[in-house]
């Protein structure tokens, strides 16, 4: 167990935590919803926050939570300051269809992890 402590992984929450510390405050958000991707649940532990799945009308992931397109503005509508965070080829769907709900998102940057870029988004003040 010692070894694999500090085995290189680019699923290692404390990585994945400190490029999101690069990129936002941590008094910006109180959850992270990793949207059409599987969570980094570990990133709870290190930044003492809630991480959550999503699912945009799919149903894949067990562990993710299914939500109709129809739900998505409920979603960004909801009360918590929330840290969006997908696959970046997928980012301008994501913001084309938050802007349909009157929904303005302000990407906060991006981060890397699975070998693959991450785009994270908040909502813009002023909307939701």
């Amino acid at each position: 167990k010692g070894v694999l402590a500090h085995w290189p992984s680019d699923r290692d929450g404390r990585d994945i935590a400190r490029q999101l510390d690069l990129i936002a405050d941590r008094q910006q958000y109180e959850v992270i919803v990793f949207v059409g991707m599987r969570p980094y649940y570990g990133l709870g532990l290190y930044l003492d926050t809630g991480v959550e799945g999503i699912e945009i009308g799919e149903s894949r992931f067990t562990y993710s939570r299914s939500i109709a397109a129809a739900d998505l503005c409920a979603e960004f509508a909801g009360p918590r300051r929330t840290l969006y965070a997908l696959k970046s080829h997928r980012a301008a769907a994501f913001a084309a269809a938050a802007s349909e709900c009157g929904t303005a998102l302000r990407e906060v940057g991006q981060i890397r992890a699975d070998d693959t870029d991450i785009t994270v988004f908040s909502v813009a003040a002023g909307t939701k």
